[in-house]
């Protein structure tokens, strides 16, 4: 009886450690691919006008069910110093046992104009 109680507990321990385990790197995998997203349309000699990256960007997420809102997306451009700068800033979250744990993103970058 305390052999499979002691089973138990470990077969438990193992199990909810696989779950957070998996969430945690599902939601680390949804930042990293808009993050790369973002940095590829940033590039110079990228095919998508400056303009058009928030919407862009905001496609990508929603394809990919990453928590992404329109307004935490901010692009600058400064036409005199030749630079852009891309940033933006979302929450994800996951539950266990009924509670929420929420992850924190944020991403900046800058690139030349032209």
């Amino acid at each position: 009886m305390g052999k499979l109680f002691g089973w138990s507990i470990i077969l438990g321990v193992v199990w909810f450690l696989g779950y957070v385990g998996i969430h945690v790197i599902k939601v680390r995998l949804g930042y990293s691919d808009i993050k790369g997203k973002a940095e590829t349309m940033l590039v110079p000699s990228s095919r998508i006008m400056v303009q058009n990256i928030p919407d862009e960007l905001m496609e990508h997420a929603e394809e990919r069910g990453i928590p992404l809102k329109k307004d935490s997306i901010r692009l600058f451009v400064d036409e005199w110093g030749g630079y852009k700068v891309l940033s933006f800033s979302y929450r994800d979250s996951f539950l266990v046992f009924d509670k929420p744990i929420y992850f924190s993103f944020s991403f900046i970058d800058t690139a030349p104009l032209r």
